[in-house]
């Protein structure tokens, strides 16, 4: 396993445990499935919206204002799986 590997599944822990518990490190847990649908809903609504688009354009500006990348290291999440996580909280 490499280290992107190692910290992709960190992330998909701790992602796990605050879903789970509402809060990092609480060992008092709750867990309550989302069902498909309103799982759907939410991706169709930020497809529809057109947010991740624009979040690309917003990127490219600014990198051509800078002149340079990004920096740092990549993104363990894509901006639709963050944006639909947060409109389903």
């Amino acid at each position: 396993m490499s280290f992107v590997d190692d910290a992709r599944e960190a992330t998909d822990e701790a992602l796990a445990r605050l879903v789970c518990t509402g809060k990092l490190g609480s060992s008092h847990a709750w867990a309550r499935l989302i069902p498909d649908a309103t799982v759907e809903a939410a991706i169709a609504i930020v497809d529809s919206a057109g947010i991740c688009e624009r979040l690309d354009e917003w990127r490219q500006e600014d990198r051509q204002r800078v002149g340079r990348g990004p920096g740092g290291r990549p993104g363990s999440l894509t901006d639709r799986a963050v944006v639909v996580l947060h409109l389903l909280l």
